[in-house]
């Protein structure tokens, strides 16, 4: 089965044909991330994860911040790597190259 959009997705991204093959491979002591990516992705409207731009949690209605209070900002991927202000790559990775990628987690 497919993951719908909700009512609320007004922009989203919908290739059934694209297939990233996701798979988490151990060599040795270290664990590596495969996945293909295509240009479709890189299309995507984004914008930068922001307390602003998440507003409030709906039960405790809280902002979402930083454990120090401050505002919270996500410009970094999961590599620490900078995103980029005006087009962040969505998800954890920024700029993941088209076709197979390999990415050392660990």
């Amino acid at each position: 089965d497919q993951a719908k959009p909700s009512s609320k997705d007004t922009e989203f991204t919908n290739d059934s044909t694209f297939q990233p093959e996701v798979k988490l491979v151990k060599e040795g002591e270290n664990g590596y991330l495969y996945f293909s990516s295509n240009q479709f992705w890189s299309g995507d409207k984004t914008q930068m994860i922001t307390t602003q731009l998440l507003g409030n949690a709906k039960i405790p209605k809280a902002a979402f911040d930083n454990p120090d209070g401050t505002p919270l900002k996500i410009d970094a991927d999961y590599f620490g790597n900078k995103r980029s202000e005006l087009h962040p790559t969505a998800g954890p990775f920024e700029t993941p190259a088209l076709g197979v990628n390999k990415l050392k987690l660990w």
